[in-house]
């Protein structure tokens, strides 16, 4: 899992997915659904379908670059053109070619971007080694090519309405966390996606499908799910070695 995705990605799950399957796999059964509404990187789908490789999957992002993403990697004549753009302009690379490159805005150019940065996204790499780049070594591509998947973007709090009635349904919830990211709970109004407003006045003891959810540690998410914590652990993230605590709810307490 260490290097499951191919370019950085804040909140991923890969050092956790072990700990969060121990939880879901006493639901998972051969009509089940798994459904990540905020799949980012996709961590946790990846690893359930390494062992469960016969699972349908719905993965939904409102993210236009993972989505063009996740679309181009089931397309092996637009794999081999995105690797030969990246690596032949990667080649003697200095600041004004990345910096123009960035500025065309297109899926190579940002992946470029989300590739090849110092310290941050955007930032020349100076002194650094680009390294070519092979989108069939990374190990989610086999999941990406051969999983029973429907890629949607939309709005997640749709997803989950669409199917949160669903009995074989299994729902994992990894929201942008209310801590670091405050993007998607400004408004009262699903438009803006206000995940913790949904979650609040929908509780998911009602819902049929089975849910897991991780959530950063806070005083108020403690107080709404202190009935579904399941699990907690310490969290720290690789970038900016921030220490915080994870929570693990469910509506199934097992």
């Amino acid at each position: 899992m260490k290097n499951h995705f191919y370019i950085p990605y804040n909140g991923n799950k890969r050092e956790e997915v072990e700990r969060i399957e121990e939880y879901i796999k006493d639901y998972i059964t051969d009509e089940t659904i798994f459904i990540e509404p905020f799949c980012g990187s996709c961590a946790l789908s990846y690893y359930i379908w390494t062992k469960y490789p016969n699972l349908e999957f719905i993965l939904n992002d409102e993210s236009d670059f993972l989505f063009e993403m996740y679309n181009l990697l089931r397309n092996e004549e637009e794999i081999d053109k995105m690797e030969n753009y990246i690596n032949e302009n990667i080649e003697n690379m200095d600041k004004e070619k990345y910096t123009n490159i960035l500025k065309e805005k297109t899926l190579y150019s940002k992946f470029l971007g989300k590739k090849f940065y110092n310290l941050r996204e955007g930032l020349f790499p100076q002194g650094k080694n680009l390294k070519k780049i092979n989108l069939r070594k990374c190990g989610i591509y086999d999941f990406f090519k051969n999983g029973n998947i429907t890629y949607t973007k939309k709005n997640a709090i749709d997803i989950i309405e669409q199917n949160n009635g669903d009995k074989n349904a299994i729902i994992f919830l990894d929201p942008p966390y209310i801590n670091t990211t405050n993007t998607y709970y400004n408004y009262d109004t699903k438009e803006n996606n206000n995940v913790y407003e949904y979650l609040y006045r929908n509780s998911i003891n009602d819902w049929l499908s089975t849910v897991i959810g991780v959530f950063e540690s806070n005083w108020i998410i403690n107080l709404l799910y202190k009935e579904n914590i399941i699990n907690e652990y310490k969290k720290i993230y690789q970038t900016g070695k921030k220490k915080t605590i994870h929570i693990l709810i469910s509506n199934k307490i097992i």
